[in-house]
Parts: C-alpha cells; sequence; structure tokens
C-alpha cells in the first residue's frame, strides 16, 4: 500500500512537471489526471480479467444484447460525419486484428449508430413512477437551458484506446475550459433536479466526467495470456494522434432498450440558433 501511494504522488507530480514545462493549463491537467489514472491501471499485468457485472448486465457471454432499459442525456456522433468515418475504420482495424489474435469472439462490438458521449447517466430499472418523474425532471431542465446562452463544447476524440472496466473506450477531452464548463453546468442542473427521486438516480457528480465514446465490450473473461494479447495490440495501435473533432451542437435525452437499441430521442436540447 505504501509502494502504491509514493507511485501515486510521483504520477502526480509528473503530470504537474509537464503541464508547466509544456505550459498546459491547470484545468485540461486536471481533466487529464483521470484518463492517465485510467491508462495506468490498464499496464499492470493481471492474472486474468473478469468481465464486470456491468458488462454482464447488458450482454451475454456470446456477445447478445440482454434486456437493459434506461435514460440517458448524450451526444450521438453525427451518420456520415468525418468523426463518424473515422470512428468507423478503427472500429473495424481493431476488430480485425482481436480475430486474427485468436480471441475475436471474447468481445461485442457496438454497431457505430450507437456511437455516443453520454453526458448523464441516469440510473436504470426505475419503477414506472421514478421513470414519469424522470422524463418530467429532464423536460424541465431543458425549458431552464433555453433561458441561457450555452457554449456549444468542443471535443476531441483521443487516439489512446484504454480500458474502462471491461469497455474498450475511446477517450474524449475538451478542447477549452468553456467546453468543460459546459458540461459541468449541464451535469449540475439535472443533478439537482433529479436529486429529489432518489440520492442514487444520478450517478456521478459534476465533475467526476470520465468522456469516451465505448467501442466494444469484453463479454467473456480473458486469461492473462489472452489480455496480454489484447493489451499489445491497443498499445501498438493507439496514437497521440486524436481520432477526430466534434462539436456537441445538441443534447438527446433517450431511452435504451438494450445497450444497442436506442429509441427516438424522447426530447433534445440545441445548443446552437
Amino acid at each position: 500500500m505504501a509502494y502504491f501511494s509514493i507511485a501515486r504522488y510521483v504520477e502526480l507530480f509528473i503530470v504537474f512537471y509537464i503541464s508547466i514545462m509544456k505550459n498546459i493549463p491547470d484545468w485540461i491537467a486536471d481533466y487529464r489526471k483521470r484518463i492517465e489514472e485510467n491508462n495506468k491501471l490498464f499496464g499492470e499485468d493481471i492474472e486474468r480479467i473478469l468481465v464486470s457485472s456491468d458488462t454482464s448486465r447488458k450482454f451475454t457471454p456470446s456477445g447478445e444484447a440482454r434486456a437493459f432499459h434506461g435514460f440517458s442525456l448524450v451526444f450521438f456522433v453525427e451518420p456520415e460525419s468525418e468523426l463518424m468515418n473515422k470512428l468507423s475504420d478503427t472500429k473495424n482495424t481493431f476488430h480485425s486484428l482481436l480475430q486474427r489474435s485468436g480471441i475475436g469472439s471474447a468481445f461485442a462490438f457496438l454497431p457505430t449508430n450507437t456511437y455516443h458521449i453520454t453526458l448523464v447517466g441516469i440510473a436504470t430499472n426505475q419503477s414506472e413512477k421514478i421513470q414519469q418523474e424522470i422524463v418530467r425532471g429532464v423536460h424541465d431542465c431543458f425549458n431552464t437551458f433555453r433561458t441561457h446562452k450555452i457554449h456549444p463544447p468542443k471535443i476531441v476524440v483521443r487516439g489512446d484506446l484504454s480500458l474502462d472496466g471491461s469497455t474498450i473506450i475511446a477517450p474524449i477531452e475538451p478542447e477549452d475550459i468553456e467546453s468543460l464548463d459546459t458540461i459541468y453546468y449541464i451535469r449540475d442542473e439535472v443533478r439537482k433536479r433529479l436529486h429529489p427521486l432518489g440520492k442514487n438516480i444520478v450517478r456521478n457528480t459534476p465533475h467526476n466526467f470520465h468522456g469516451h465514446i465505448s467501442l466494444a465490450y469484453i463479454v467473456k473473461n480473458l486469461a492473462g495470456e489472452d489480455y496480454k494479447k489484447l493489451k499489445k495490440i491497443i498499445q501498438i495501435h493507439s496514437t497521440s494522434k486524436p481520432i477526430g473533432k466534434t462539436v456537441i451542437t445538441s443534447v438527446s435525452f433517450s431511452r435504451f432498450e438494450t445497450i444497442v437499441d436506442w429509441g427516438a430521442p424522447l426530447s433534445t436540447f440545441s445548443l446552437i440558433d
């Protein structure tokens, strides 16, 4: 435990030092710490990786989507956009590499039409009454947003793919502090409005934001050697060059029946005139 603590302090010092030397603003250095913490855990050698309970609720071991009902405030990547094309290329390349390595059957890849950035995650499997209150509450938030001039967040989708639990993700980060502040504002308003319905209705605090786009889920336990194959593929084919950029021009309040079955948005708030 003492070793981990010392290592953690060293890591934070390095992040701080690099931010000074590269003139990186404090806000982005702080945001990146969360990504680096996740990458550090992914870099560790382990005997095997187990499918998370969260993934088990979403997929069967054969990769079929389970019934999984809930709501989220999301930004869907625009179809036919340059970013979507690059994400699709990344997915296809990665899928091919996993197949060739002999571990492809352990993964369920998401269809590209589900690619999104979750701005606010809302607890799943609520009673019908609570669901109605959630819908009403989010609509109230959208009405509040319309009375404010909101800065549409500019987003960079990073090329250093990583593993979050048992999900393969492309991390995202805001381009400027105004973009991050907008995301925090949206999360804070929704949390305040829905909090009276139950303290766990909104799962994370406004500033606990680890933005990403999910590409695939590990649906079968991976032995140590297979985990090393996965890690090597990601490390070799990840890059410091961003996959792409986008602007969050709208926020969709959407219901999903499974993790791959999103219906039409219940409502949408546009961040542009």
